[in-house]
């Protein structure tokens, strides 16, 4: 059987099948979660993405709390996290910094399993919104 409700059920499977959450790299050291959230914000992403997480060298690692150069991203959709993707892949965020932004798919897929991977192991700037996975 062709299209009905087997066909819906398919589609949701490999929905979920497919990416939401990306991993962001080579972030200029000086950019903070707010700058990271203001642009993601700017660029229209406000309420695509429900978790993001940037480690940041603690106070004794460096004199200034700066971002380790990278930082992971969930979408609420895998079609958010593609537009995520074509808008950030080479972006630059000042003219200070000759950095471009690189966009991988991220091993570790979902909110949930990025909120337990890293609420343990990093210090770090997390910003999490909503309720859902």
């Amino acid at each position: 059987k062709i299209g009905g409700e087997d066909s819906d059920n398919i589609s949701n499977m490999e929905e979920r099948l497919e990416p939401t959450t990306l991993m962001i790299c080579d972030i200029p050291c000086r950019v903070t979660l707010r700058d990271m959230l203001e642009t993601i914000s700017f660029q229209g992403f406000a309420d695509a993405f429900d978790f993001i997480h940037m480690p940041v060298r603690s106070r004794r690692q460096a004199k200034t709390r700066t971002n380790l150069g990278y930082a992971f991203i969930n979408f609420c959709s895998p079609k958010l996290a593609v537009s995520f993707r074509k808008m950030f892949e080479n972006f630059h965020f000042d003219s200070q910094s000759t950095k471009a932004l690189r966009i991988k798919t991220a091993h570790l897929q979902g909110r949930m399993l990025n909120e337990i991977q890293f609420s343990r192991r990093y210090r770090s700037d997390t910003h999490v919104s909503g309720s859902s996975s």
